[in-house]
């Protein structure tokens, strides 16, 4: 697990450093640096860890230093471990155990795939650059049973139960994953929606398909791995946003570290109300919000009773106005 994380000069971070918790969220303004956190991880994985699935982009030092300050180097540290490069090279420095991509940690991107009736197989690869294999995983281990502390199903402890569970749950309808390996190189995706029997993917609201994919990629995950999940509420109505607050919570509390890109008033709303409920420990949690690419992140907590706890202000006080395109005084205007 990653305890801190300090980022000099890569993308738009200046010089900041990150304290991470079970479960940390990146939120903020578009194109303001949150992914560029993600990105500094997932690079540094791939010097200390397994090379897979790093775009060549990532990789080049003249794409990713902060142009603001015409960096002439950019570097990471995770814990006692650094990163440096620069247009000459690369320079490592400790070890950094237990980092590897698809086995330590898991990343779900912004870009991954939608509805697919027809996915990729892969006897080797979990989840993929953009989650084409994460079905292939599901469909060789849908049987198995997974870690006693995420079981929530009381039909049965298998991956399969349990994502169904969930799935109902967040959708608020009964909602059945069904896969089958049809050839040698792809699996077949279908639905059971409200007692309708294989529902092709393309006939559901894409939001089943992206959110099910993000239950996989939490519930195939073990004590200690990381999870780097970006924009996981894409195309959820309100309530299901607000339900997958809920789902994360319950990972982060059982050993899990999720780390989520979001912009979700509702998720993280949610989170709070699972503080107050003692679902989570609020030491556990930190918010992280940037408000533009010239400004650095501002830590925030949230306290027992699920309010915010902003530096240098008072507890109980508002998350950022700049987040939100309609606030209270607007809402009164209107009557």
């Amino acid at each position: 697990m990653i305890n801190h994380l300090k980022i000099k000069r890569f993308k738009c971070i200046g010089d900041e450093s990150f304290t991470f918790k079970n479960l940390t969220i990146l939120t903020g303004v578009n194109s303001a640096g949150k992914s560029s956190v993600i990105q500094s991880i997932l690079l540094i994985s791939h010097y200390f860890g397994e090379k897979k699935f790093l775009s060549e982009n990532l990789l080049d030092f003249t794409n990713n230093r902060n142009k603001y300050l015409n960096a002439k180097e950019f570097s990471i540290e995770i814990d006692d471990t650094s990163l440096t490069k620069n247009i000459d090279g690369t320079n490592k420095q400790g070890s950094l155990l237990n980092f590897t991509n698809e086995q330590d940690i898991f990343y779900l991107s912004a870009n991954r795939l939608g509805p697919e009736e027809l996915a990729l197989y892969s006897s080797e690869n979990k989840i993929g650059k953009n989650g084409e294999f994460i079905f292939s995983y599901y469909e060789q281990n849908k049987t198995n049973v997974i870690e006693k502390y995420l079981i929530k199903s009381a039909n049965s402890d298998t991956l399969q139960s349990n994502i169904d569970y969930w799935l109902s749950y967040i959708l608020d309808a009964e909602v059945e994953l069904s896969t089958e390996r049809v050839a040698a190189s792809h699996v077949k995706v279908s639905y059971k929606f409200n007692k309708l029997q294989a529902i092709s993917p393309d006939g559901l609201g894409a939001g089943t398909s992206y959110v099910v994919k993000i239950l996989i990629v939490c519930l195939l995950a073990k004590k200690g791995n990381i999870l780097l999940l970006e924009n996981p509420e894409i195309h959820l109505h309100p309530k299901a946003q607000a339900k997958l607050g809920e789902f994360f919570a319950f990972i982060a509390n059982n050993g899990i570290q999720v780390v989520l890109e979001t912009h979700c008033e509702n998720l993280i709303d949610r989170i709070r109300y699972e503080i107050y409920k003692n679902h989570i420990n609020n030491a556990d949690v930190v918010i992280y919000y940037k408000e533009d690419s010239n400004t650095p992140f501002e830590k925030i907590e949230v306290d027992g009773t699920g309010h915010f706890i902003r530096e240098n202000k008072e507890a109980n006080d508002n998350f950022p106005s700049s987040f939100f395109g309609t606030n209270l005084t607007e809402l009164l205007e209107m009557g």
